[in-house]
């Protein structure tokens, strides 16, 4: 079926919520999981300031450490975990965490 505006509007405002919110939540992992291990926090850095140039969608290929601690905290604090649900066989939906 075919969105109305206002339905259309919500769609893209939870879309646009969505993406912010989860990137602030992988960035804010980053920066706990770096302030926590300095020889991480070291590393990372050593390798973006050798990298000298500016950050690209091109250049992420060649920092595997950072490209590593991004992949771990998204499968260690998948964002939006707590926004699942589980329906029950009875047709009830709970939120993940209730029994």
């Amino acid at each position: 079926r075919k969105l109305g505006p206002s339905e259309a509007s919500g769609h893209i405002f939870a879309f646009s919520f969505a993406s912010l919110t989860n990137t602030f939540a992988v960035l804010a992992w980053c920066i706990i999981h770096l302030m926590a291990d300095g020889s991480l926090r070291q590393r990372v850095t050593a390798e973006l300031l050798g990298r000298g140039d500016a950050a690209s969608l091109d250049s992420y290929e060649s920092v595997p450490v950072t490209r590593a601690l991004i992949n771990e905290v998204v499968r260690l604090h998948t964002p939006g975990l707590i926004f699942r649900k589980v329906m029950l066989e009875d047709g009830f939906v709970l939120s993940t965490g209730h029994r």
